[in-house]
């Protein structure tokens, strides 16, 4: 219900081991640790179109309605700019009424559950600016992944339920896993008669069972390329994220909606839009493996 959305995240305080009391002890409170509050702009991505008179009229093979089919059509395309935003490394930027507000993307709020090439670095955390990419593209790696797998186990008591990668890095580690490096992506039940009449064959790995939980490994094709991020590092680098799908919510201030222009020709004018965030409700819950080339094959790493 505004277009700045704010929500809390609590920490629980450090393990105590030496929390011991005396019996009937005089009573006294503790230092209550407050919450900490972060937010995030809500953007305004959209998609205009116009439709003549005579492009809704005239009788085309294969189609009724010209402006319905570019309601439906915009609106898919608008889902996936929305997808990418959601992902980039951009920092949330305030409406000024000359400046469209930005939101900060999943990785501008994520840090220290991060594995990254050398030179990069996490941003603050806030939203406010967006992570120092690595000098130099690295393969994915298997350790890596289960170190930041790690990471979110000792920071939260969420667990992570899906590894995200681009196509390519799925690709890869789907033969990565069949490998003998991984030693682990073997068939341990039969299949049975296959529907098809013939023998099924596996190549893909699906599920990842790691020491602290099991992920859904699952390709987005929406995954920015550095080369279209911010502030550009170079071509075919990516991000894999580790997270808690109940802990990553998209907030709509306006839902997406289709509205009618005022009538100025013989034309069927629409706008298709949406006001929105994305908010990572509990940052530990999320991991990143950064700057991912994804043309090298996957590798296990130190």
């Amino acid at each position: 219900d505004n277009t700045k959305h704010e929500w809390h995240t609590d920490e629980l305080d450090a393990q105590n081991v030496s929390n011991a009391h005396i019996d009937g002890e005089t009573f006294a409170g503790e230092v209550i640790t407050a919450t900490v509050r972060l937010d995030n702009q809500c953007q305004i991505p959209r998609k205009d179109f116009i439709v003549t008179r005579r492009a809704r009229r005239i009788n085309k093979a294969g189609q009724r309605d010209e402006l319905a089919r570019q309601v439906t059509r915009k609106g898919r395309e608008l889902k996936r700019d929305m997808e990418g935003i959601v992902l980039r490394h951009q920092a949330k930027v305030v409406d000024d009424g000359a400046t469209a507000p930005l939101l900060g993307g999943l990785p501008t709020y994520i840090t220290g559950t991060t594995d990254r090439a050398a030179g990069g670095s996490d941003p603050t955390g806030n939203g406010v600016d967006i992570p120092t990419q690595g000098t130099v593209p690295r393969a994915l790696d298997e350790a890596g992944l289960l170190d930041v797998v790690r990471a979110i186990y000792d920071d939260s008591q969420e667990l992570p339920n899906v590894l995200m990668l681009d196509p390519a890095s799925k690709q890869n580690f789907s033969n990565y896993m069949f490998g003998s490096s991984a030693r682990v992506a073997t068939q341990y039940q039969d299949q049975g008669k296959s529907p098809r009449g013939g023998v099924r064959v596996i190549g893909a790995v699906d599920t990842w069972v790691t020491d602290f939980c099991i992920l859904d490994v699952v390709p987005n094709r929406f995954i920015p390329d550095y080369s279209t991020a911010t502030t550009p590092g170079g071509a075919g680098e990516f991000d894999a994220f580790i997270y808690n799908t109940d802990m990553v919510d998209i907030c709509y201030f306006d839902s997406i909606s289709t509205d009618a222009m005022a009538k100025t020709a013989d034309t069927d004018d629409r706008m298709v839009l949406a006001d929105f965030t994305v908010v990572p409700r509990n940052p530990k819950t999320v991991g990143i493996f950064a700057d991912i080339d994804s043309t090298t094959a996957m590798v296990a790493g130190t």
